[in-house]
């Protein structure tokens, strides 16, 4: 009867909703709606912000509310006032608000073929960017969360706010740029620079063009974006999926990813296993690939989904500091000692961190001088050392 009773109560928890509130600003627009619906598709619960009083998600999960934040200034309290949720609740906010081209364009009525929504743009870029991220931040302050718990802030960027970085981009905008992608890209790096300025955890999301699957109204466009990042143009940047993006923000919200600033190529790698060629160039010891691809640009901080920076390989292993790291690689009696060492402090610190089995089996490699270990250089001062760990764990 207990074991039944047990087998009850698993189920009833795996099958309760993801925790925390996630508020997702724009949440009826075409990336909002998608992202509102990878989050409600992982449990999660989610109040949906916008100007229209479209509910675009179906989800029991999610509730919305219609709201103007172009025009009007709320505080968290305000905004959830007519939802059963209250401010604590609340683990990330999602800025997905924005338009391509906006009133002050004069092409505000061609958005129909330019926005996913179709709809009119309902201010200039900064009211509806830099301004509603100021009202975000602003709406956070003084909310009263315990230290540590503050939510995340999630900004949907453009990749172009980053041609002021330099690699051309920059000559690009000055020179070719039409002034109303200039106002566009001014708006999104004042934003960027507002939630920076809050101190607050945060990713900012730097996508290139955002496409659904069948769309064929950017299909030109995207063409021309892929084979531009695929000669090397490093201000270019190919685009990306709506629901790729969308599973992109869950995965980020969801996990201990590092802050600041993501690109589209960062989010793509974060929906697979997360895996780079470099990660798996390191992972298993070719270290010429690994020198071939960092000498072309790839970036060695980038994690998988299991949270290690590709310099450290696929599980982590080849972090310096990591004391079976240090076995693996050791070279000399001296270094070898120093490993066990280490392996000891760890089995003593925290023996849950290291597998039986996998320390037997590296201790068995390099005493054998499978390894880089010369044979002779396992003394009897290794074994006993070695010994004393197996014996720890």
């Amino acid at each position: 009867m207990l074991h039944l009773f047990l087998l009850l109560l698993v189920v009833l928890l795996l099958s309760l909703p993801g925790s925390g509130l996630v508020v997702v600003l724009g949440g009826n627009g075409y990336v909002g709606s998608t992202i509102t619906q990878k989050l409600n598709d992982a449990g999660i619960k989610t109040v949906t912000v916008g100007r229209s009083s479209t509910n675009k998600s179906p989800s029991p999960l999610s509730t919305h509310v219609t709201f103007d934040l172009v025009s009007a200034t709320p505080t968290l309290s305000s905004l959830l006032s007519s939802t059963p949720h209250s401010p604590s609740e609340v683990t990330a906010v999602v800025h997905s608000i924005g338009c391509l081209l906006d009133t002050s364009s004069g092409l505000g009525s061609f958005n129909k073929f330019a926005s996913g929504t179709g709809r009119e743009p309902g201010g200039s870029y900064d009211e509806i960017t830099r301004g509603t991220v100021s009202k975000m931040v602003g709406m956070l302050e003084g909310s009263g969360w315990a230290p540590g718990s503050e939510p995340k802030i999630v900004f949907v960027s453009a990749a172009e706010a980053g041609w002021d970085a330099g690699n051309g981009g920059e000559t690009v905008e000055r020179l070719l740029a039409p002034g109303w992608l200039k106002r566009y890209l001014k708006a999104k790096r004042e934003a960027e620079g507002i939630i920076r300025g809050s101190g607050r955890d945060h990713f900012i999301l730097r996508p290139s063009i955002i496409y659904s699957e069948g769309d064929v109204g950017s299909l030109g466009a995207r063409v021309g974006f892929t084979l531009g990042e695929r000669a090397g143009i490093k201000f270019v940047e190919g685009p990306i999926e709506v629901g790729t993006l969308a599973k992109g923000v869950r995965l980020l919200i969801e996990g201990k990813w590092e802050g600041g600033i993501w690109n589209g190529r960062r989010i793509k790698e974060l929906n697979g296993t997360g895996q780079t060629p470099l990660h798996m160039a390191l992972g298993y010891d070719y270290h010429s690939v690994a020198d071939f691809l960092l000498a072309h640009g790839a970036d060695d901080s980038i994690k998988n989904n299991s949270g290690h920076p590709a310099k450290f390989g696929i599980d982590g292993d080849k972090d310096p500091s990591d004391p079976m790291y240090l076995l693996d690689s050791c070279k000399n009696t001296k270094q070898a000692l120093a490993a066990l060492k280490a392996l000891s402090a760890r089995a003593n610190e925290a023996p849950e961190k290291l597998d039986k089995g996998v320390v037997a089996m590296m201790g068995m490699q390099v005493k054998k001088g499978n390894k880089n270990l010369e044979k002779g250089e396992w003394t009897d001062e290794c074994q006993a050392k070695f010994k004393e760990v197996m014996e720890m764990l």
